[in-house]
């Protein structure tokens, strides 16, 4: 398990992140994981990125943690499955997180599974990794400072 934080977002028309958002990342691949968090830190959203590389490190994280807004979890992990981690997420103080499967497992049948224990996106690993941060800058804009 890891923890980072960040300073806050803000680009160069003066819009700035209405407030800095918390991210678990469930990924049991070091070198995904790594490119994974190397990605989102230098994006500038999040005050707080924790990751977890099995079911019940995600599990403990949910458990232990203030909510998290964004979760990007991975299917199939060596020891567990990123189905139960979102089940349980969405039984959780997190329950309204927005989470998005990034797996190699993108079939239909595991797709419908993922949508039905909570999932709110569905991408592939080896096509759509440029698709995470826009999907949650659309889920999360950012505002004009007051």
């Amino acid at each position: 398990m890891s923890q980072l934080h960040f300073p806050l977002a803000q680009d160069s028309s003066g819009a700035r992140a209405t407030r800095q958002l918390r991210m678990l990342l469930v990924e049991d691949s070091p070198l995904i994981l790594t490119y994974l968090l190397n990605s989102f830190k230098s994006d500038g959203w999040y005050e707080e990125i924790l990751s977890a590389s099995t079911e019940t490190e995600a599990l403990l994280l949910l458990d232990s943690s203030a909510p998290f807004d964004v979760a990007v979890v991975d299917i199939q992990l060596a020891q567990g499955t990123g189905l139960a981690v979102i089940r349980h997420l969405r039984n959780s103080i997190s329950k309204e997180a927005y989470v998005l499967v990034l797996t190699n497992f993108a079939l239909p049948m595991y797709e419908q599974a993922a949508r039905t224990v909570g999932a709110d996106e569905f991408l592939d690993k080896s096509k759509d990794f440029h698709r995470l941060q826009k999907l949650i800058r659309l889920r999360f804009p950012l505002r004009p400072e007051s």
